[in-house]
């Protein structure tokens, strides 16, 4: 009977026709000596463990882009509130200082009032030199207290603006973060994907489908696709048929 190399198990002996007259050969299994559907089935495996282990390193990778995008969205909203504060403390200084001023002025103008009615009630006349001096003490008080004010909201604002800037640059970083992590994720997968084709493409060329790139020619090379060696010597001469004993 004549034996498929391509489709059948290799049988323990057979006969080789060689062009002298049959020649018994008896196989030799050693450790690589596998059927082929099971080296299919090994490389089906690996293949799908390598597309598997693709995807569990995309999947790492994008969670990695998304943890620091959230990171950069948390902190951006941090700083907005850190600088809403700052500007909120800038009104406040502005605000008191407002009233400070108010208040240095209310005295200069009573003290201007009061040296006013001393001078009168004296009988030597109202000195206008020392009264304007008083006003303009009074004055400048106020000048001074509204300049701290601005002088401090702009401080507060200053810091604020730096705040939101920093927020929003965070936040772009991220969103840069996570759009790489997401592009390197898709390579991963397609380098996962190329490297499983290439294993099934070397494992078809292997003779793993028994396709018509690997069909044995000799009985030599049947056996040595099946990882099996003959133990007796080549004869001399040989068809490309055999037979099963």
């Amino acid at each position: 009977m004549t034996f498929d190399w391509t489709t059948q198990e290799p049988p323990e002996s057979f006969i080789w026709l060689g062009k002298n007259g049959p020649v018994s050969v008896r196989l030799a299994f050693g450790p690589l000596a596998v059927a082929p559907g099971l080296v299919m089935a090994m490389a089906a495996a690996s293949a799908a463990m390598t597309v598997v282990g693709g995807i569990a390193s995309a999947n790492a990778q994008r969670q990695a882009g998304e943890n620091a995008y959230q990171d950069a969205l948390a902190r951006n909203k941090q700083l907005q509130q850190v600088a809403e504060g700052r500007e909120a403390a800038a009104k406040q200084a502005q605000a008191a200082k407002q009233r400070e001023g108010i208040e240095a002025r209310r005295k200069g103008d009573m003290l201007a009032s009061r040296a006013r009615a001393v001078m009168a009630a004296g009988g030597g006349g109202v000195d206008e030199k020392i009264i304007s001096g008083l006003m303009a003490e009074g004055e400048y008080g106020k000048d001074v207290a509204l300049f701290e004010g601005d002088e401090t909201a702009r401080k507060f604002n200053q810091q604020a603006e730096f705040d939101r800037y920093s927020g929003r640059a965070g936040l772009a970083s991220g969103q840069n973060t996570r759009s790489a992590a997401n592009s390197a994720a898709d390579w991963t997968i397609i380098g996962s994907v190329g490297k499983a084709g290439m294993s099934l493409a070397s494992a078809y060329a292997g003779g793993a489908f028994g396709g018509s790139g690997v069909t044995p020619s000799s009985p030599e090379s049947a056996m040595s696709a099946w990882g099996k060696l003959p133990v007796s010597k080549r004869a001399p001469g040989f068809t490309d048929e055999w037979g099963v004993i």
